[in-house]
């Protein structure tokens, strides 16, 4: 709450104070504060009363629609913080037009209507997002639809930015009675994406959790035991800095929040690339690997990977170790990021460098003799109306109960066309 007080005074633009501040109340509310969330929010909307976010959260509040998530309350103290001029030096703005679109243009309390907003935005335009979009949000959905353990109790995500791929899988999860924890550092990716879920009619399903990863794993099972979720995952999405990955699924694995037969799913593991990762997931017993190659997002030019590893907790606990020219080739995957991340100025990194980074990343695993399985996004040709589907291989895992035939909709795989 000390933090969200003081990020709320900086104001880097009014839509980021909004969402602080909205955060701020649902976090009042799940404390048991809620004489004090609705006070917040009857201050924001006397301020501004086309927040549409505290507009939904007074109402749940007024009629009781609303879960506590501790058994008592708490003694927070809270004020309305004072309102400042200036700027953190922080640019928040493509994620300020992103958030006012959303709630401008989306349908409240539809999940999916969110999501494809969200993609529009970004499509339209308006400035790329690094969401997990077009093809990559087809292998999301066969993530928690049919290659985790069925029904999907629990999604872990590391790395939630704007709420995109929580919300998407939010929107199946509900389906099944699953719930997702996202971890995210950024705490004004937080409250933007709190906000986009409130508004999506999800925020009953996720919980968002703050801190770098390396950190918040050791608390998850008492994190997990407080919300009344389960205390290991069925599925768990990657999509934060790659070379933190193999690290982060070791912890996991060491606190024993994987279930047999979990589906481990990292983005972004060819641009700019997770070669440990890869690495561990290929030699290592415990993990039934495939990689899917695919389009960026909204960036046909750029390839780039999911990689799948289905989890086999009987298996021998056996680390092949990685040679050293990995930690070169994880040093230029970074570099490249931290690049494409520039606070201070425009991205360094434009489409056709990506693209020959992924190359050169492609290049490199094969030198080192990571060769994965390989699956496509495809879509039957002449019904350019018909969903893109996964050639997941038939070896895939005991999960796929209801595995992919040969056929998909009376067309072969070898007459259909990748995407």
């Amino acid at each position: 709450m000390q933090v969200m007080s003081v990020l709320a005074r900086f104001q880097p633009c009014r839509y980021v104070q909004q969402a602080i501040l909205n955060a701020a109340a649902l976090r009042l509310a799940e404390v048991g504060s809620l004489s004090d969330a609705v006070q917040l929010l009857e201050g924001l909307l006397e301020v501004d009363a086309s927040n549409a976010v505290a507009k939904q959260l007074r109402e749940k509040l007024a009629f009781g629609h609303f879960r506590s998530v501790t058994s008592s309350s708490l003694n927070v103290q809270w004020k309305f913080p004072s309102r400042t001029l200036g700027h953190t030096g922080l640019d928040y703005d493509k994620q300020c037009r992103l958030l006012e679109h959303v709630l401008c243009t989306a349908q409240r309390g539809d999940a999916w209507s969110v999501v494809d907003t969200i993609e529009r935005f970004s499509v339209e335009g308006n400035g790329w997002l690094k969401i997990a979009g077009g093809g990559k949000g087809v292998v999301l959905d066969d993530l928690v639809k049919k290659l985790a353990p069925q029904p999907a109790e629990l999604v872990l995500e590391f790395g939630c930015f704007v709420g995109y791929s929580s919300t998407r899988m939010a929107y199946w999860l509900r389906h099944s009675g699953g719930r997702l924890l996202s971890v995210e550092v950024d705490p004004i990716h937080v409250c933007i994406a709190r906000n986009v879920h409130e508004f999506a009619g999800v925020a009953d399903v996720i919980t968002v959790c703050t801190g770098y990863s390396e950190d918040v794993i050791p608390h998850l099972k008492m994190t997990l035991g407080a919300h009344g979720a389960p205390r290991a995952a069925d599925a768990i999405f990657f999509d934060q800095r790659g070379t933190r990955f193999h690290t982060d699924l070791w912890m996991l694995e060491g606190e024993g929040l994987l279930k047999d037969g979990c589906a481990v799913l990292a983005d972004n593991v060819l641009k700019p690339g997770a070669p440990h990762f890869l690495w561990y997931l290929q030699h290592s017993p415990k993990y039934d690997l495939t990689v899917v190659s695919l389009r960026e997002f909204a960036a046909d030019r750029i390839e780039d990977w999911m990689a799948l590893g289905i989890y086999d907790a009987s298996a021998a606990d056996v680390i092949v170790p990685a040679p050293k020219s990995l930690d070169r080739v994880a040093f230029l995957t970074d570099k490249a990021r931290a690049r494409s991340c520039n606070a201070d100025g425009p991205c360094e990194v434009d489409e056709d460098a990506w693209a020959r980074h992924a190359q050169e990343i492609r290049l490199a695993y094969d030198e080192v003799k990571i060769h994965p399985r390989i699956a496509h996004i495809l879509q039957s040709p002449g019904a350019p109306d018909s969903k893109p589907f996964v050639d997941w291989p038939e070896s895939l895992g005991k999960n796929m109960e209801n595995r992919f035939c040969c056929a998909f909709s009376g067309v072969l795989y070898g007459d259909c066309k990748r995407l």
